[in-house]
């Protein structure tokens, strides 16, 4: 994050790409990072990108969660577990990861 200041170091950065509706090419770049339990930090924090805040896996994976993009529960285990990048294809409601 160190974007924001933070001066974390990510220890992962993923490419999540995908085709939009119009058929252009679209994506968001995806950071994993790890901190202490040390680490005091007071969230959520407004940021050029969007709000900053911290969630549990549990919280962000909830199949009835309202607070976070539908389509997140289905590929962030697939970004958490394996390297590379990966495009997407959401096809009669169903999301293939490449």
């Amino acid at each position: 994050m160190r974007k924001q200041g933070l001066g974390w170091n990510a220890i992962s950065l993923k490419v999540l790409s995908w085709e939009t509706s119009n058929g252009e090419r679209d994506g968001i770049y995806v950071y994993l990072y790890e901190v202490t339990n040390h680490l005091k930090l007071e969230t959520p924090i407004k940021t050029r990108e969007g709000i900053l805040d911290w969630k549990s896996i549990n919280w962000i994976l909830n199949p009835i969660n309202l607070g976070i993009a539908e389509m997140v529960s289905q590929y962030l285990p697939v970004l958490l577990n394996k390297a590379d990048n990966y495009s997407l294809k959401y096809q009669d409601a169903q999301i293939h990861i490449n």
